[in-house]
Order: structure tokens, then sequence, then C-alpha cells
């Protein structure tokens, strides 16, 4: 039996920042469209702590206008300005992107059975505001692990 040869590591750095296992968010990227700044910048934050790349946008005209790669996921809010919802943004975004197949969550205070049923018929996970952390991690790594 043969061992190669290899240079010898660097001594092990006690003070090194520990790394975060790896899961099926890491290194993703997702697209948050919302229409709400405020949103856009605790979204990012919270999903940049999971180890995640986030592009924002407020509309279909800013992600076009970025230039973006497409994502692993979309992250949309259901109502957004001059009358768009999120159902409509996610079918643009699919076509844009040519991935029909592009896995969406659509986010709304809106708890009426009709949204609900509209967005399960279009086969979009649906999270209601106030949005829990934990539960968005869950849908988010169930989505990105098919």
């Amino acid at each position: 039996m043969q061992v190669p040869v290899c240079e010898p590591q660097a001594e092990f750095d006690r003070h090194a920042e520990a790394v975060l296992p790896s899961g099926p968010l890491q290194g993703r990227r997702l697209l948050v469209v919302d229409n709400d700044s405020s949103i856009l910048v605790g979204m990012q934050a919270l999903l940049e702590q999971w180890g995640m790349q986030c592009d924002v946008a407020h509309d279909l005209e800013e992600v076009l206008m970025l230039d973006l790669p497409p994502p692993d996921a979309l992250l949309v809010d259901l109502h957004l300005d001059a009358g768009e919802t999120g159902d409509q943004l996610v079918a643009k975004l699919r076509r844009h992107w040519q991935l029909p197949r592009l896995p969406a969550v659509v986010i709304t205070a809106d708890r009426s059975d009709a949204w609900r049923r509209r967005l399960a018929d279009g086969n979009i996970p649906l999270l209601h505001k106030p949005l829990r952390p934990g539960r968005l991690r869950a849908v988010l790594s169930q989505l990105l692990r098919q």
C-alpha cells in the first residue's frame, strides 16, 4: 500500500470561526420580492444568517433591471404594488428564466380561503404573516431538497 506525499497542514487555530454545518439552505440563492423595504432588509439579514445568498427587489421591473442569475427559489409577498400579486410575479419570473418548476413561496397576511385555494392550485406554498422564522426555514429546506 502506498500513501501519497502531501504538504504538512498548518497548526490548528483555536480562535478560528466555527463552520456552520451544511444543509439544504447553505449557499443557496434566494430572491425575495416585497414592496416593503423594511421587510426586504429584515428578510435578507435572516436568510444570510442561515448561509444563503439573498437578492432582493421591490417588483418585476427591479428584478429585470438587476439582471440576476436564476435563484434556487423565490420568496414573494402576495400583494405587491400596481395590483400585481405574488402568484402572477412567480409565473412571470418562471417564464423569464425558463424554469417552470422554480420553487416559490408566497407570504401574506391575507388568510382568505380563496387565496389559499388559488395558491394551492398553483402548487405554491403559502406562509402567513407574522412569519415565524422556524416555519420559513422548514418550508425552504423542504422545497430546496426536492
